[in-house]
Parts: structure tokens; C-alpha cells; sequence
């Protein structure tokens, strides 16, 4: 027959050579461990060594803000723009969002936004993401809420604030207001008719009008002074029989 130990085992087993199983200690293994958090418990004094991020007498709580890791003893890097200070097991940085980074210093790149840039922004016509909820700021002469509305007719600028003043018909630029006149007219609003002898778009076009005729700043076509007629006016009204 096998001797049998004459102590109180703290161990079990007839020689005393087992460990407890996981969460028991003390003689026998009779008695409940009480630690948390993942902590592993002194088979033979029931104390508790706390996992990684973990502290106290049971380890039930987390390390002191700025600390993490091993019996919290390592300080958290200096995280920017954060929800507080790093992760008590990891050390991570929590970033807000809208940034990025192992210190969360560096913002969204362009097109996407949210927590760690995870949502692809929808802004169009160059209008820019805000990195933190994805909102657009639109380029002068849009808006919408991701930018694909062209302001209404007659207005112009950051969020179609301005009212165009342009004339005669002539076409206001959304972005800068610019005018761009129709056939005929000039000027930095279009309200001044081409000069004498040109007409047309941008009144590039030379009049062809002859002996005197009015030409038209739109359209070019000759108005014949008395005794003239033909397209350019070129042409006398009067016969040979007229001059006697």
C-alpha cells in the first residue's frame, strides 16, 4: 500500500503532486478563487495575479487612466485626439472620429470619414467631406447635401448667396457670378451694346453694311439709308432715268 501524506495538503493527490484545478485553492482545493477579469488565482494562498489591463485585490479594476499592460505599469503614449487616454490592455489609442493613427494625430484622408475613416464620403462637384461626420462643404455655385444641385438661375457663390446682375439675357456663372453676354452685348454686366461696326457673339463680327447703314449690334443685318437697298445696302435705289 502507497504511504499516505500526513500534512494538510494544499495539493491533491495521494502524494499532494496535483495542481488545483482553475479556480479552486487552499486545502484540498476546497476553496473558491474570487478573481476577475481573466486574473489567475495562488492555488496555495487564493491571491490573485490581475491579467494585463486589470488591478485590485480581486482584479476587478481597470489600470488608473494614463496607464495599461502588465500590473499596469506602463504609461499610455500621448494620444491626440482621443477618447481619453489609450486602452488599458493594449494601449491603444481610441480614436475620435475623423482621425487616424497610432496616436490619433492624423486626419481622414480625403473621401472618407467617421470612426478609424471607415465610411466613404458622397460629396460631387469638388465639394470637400468634413473627416469627422462626413458632411459636404460645397464648391461656390453648389449645394445640396452632397453637392449635385447647380444653384438656382439668377443666383451665384458659396452656397448661392449671391444674386447674379447680369443683363440683356447673358448667362451668370454659379461659381464666380461672371457674366456671359448673348450675341450683341458687351461689358462686364452686358448692358452696353457692341461698338459701332461689330456685332454678334462677343461682338467679334465686323459689320458688312455700306453707304451709311445701320448695323445691327445682334444680328448684323443692314438698315438701308434712303436710296439704298441689298443685303449690305450696296446697291442704288435709283434708276439711270432718275438723275435726268
Amino acid at each position: 500500500m502507497p504511504e499516505r501524506c500526513h500534512v494538510l495538503c494544499v495539493f491533491p493527490g495521494i502524494h499532494c503532486d496535483s495542481v488545483c484545478a482553475e479556480g479552486r485553492w487552499g486545502p484540498n482545493c476546497s476553496l473558491p478563487c474570487n478573481c476577475k477579469n481573466g486574473a489567475s488565482c495562488s492555488p496555495d494562498e487564493g491571491t490573485c495575479e490581475c491579467a494585463p489591463g486589470f488591478r485590485g485585490i480581486t482584479c476587478q479594476r481597470i489600470c488608473s487612466p494614463g496607464y495599461f499592460g502588465h500590473r499596469c505599469s506602463q504609461a499610455c503614449p500621448q494620444c491626440v485626439h482621443s477618447n481619453g487616454p489609450c486602452h488599458h490592455v493594449s494601449g491603444q489609442c481610441d480614436c475620435l472620429p475623423g482621425f487616424k493613427g497610432a496616436l490619433c494625430n492624423e486626419v481622414c484622408p480625403s473621401g472618407r470619414f467617421g470612426k478609424n475613416c471607415a465610411w466613404s464620403c458622397t460629396c460631387t462637384n469638388n465639394g470637400t467631406c468634413n473627416p469627422i461626420d462626413g458632411s459636404c462643404q460645397c464648391y461656390p455655385g453648389w449645394i445640396g447635401s452632397d453637392c449635385s444641385q447647380l444653384c438656382p438661375p439668377g443666383q451665384w457663390g458659396p452656397n448661392c448667396i449671391h444674386t447674379c446682375n447680369c443683363h440683356n439675357g447673358a448667362y451668370c456663372s454659379a461659381y464666380d457670378g461672371e457674366c456671359k453676354c448673348t450675341p450683341g452685348w458687351t461689358g462686364l454686366y452686358c448692358t452696353q451694346r457692341c461698338r459701332l461696326g461689330f456685332y454678334g457673339k462677343d461682338c467679334s463680327q465686323t459689320c458688312q453694311c455700306r453707304n451709311g447703314a445701320d448695323c445691327d449690334h445682334i444680328s448684323g443685318q443692314c438698315t438701308c439709308r434712303t436710296g439704298f437697298m441689298g443685303r449690305h445696302c450696296e446697291q442704288s435705289e435709283c434708276t439711270p432715268q432718275d438723275y435726268g
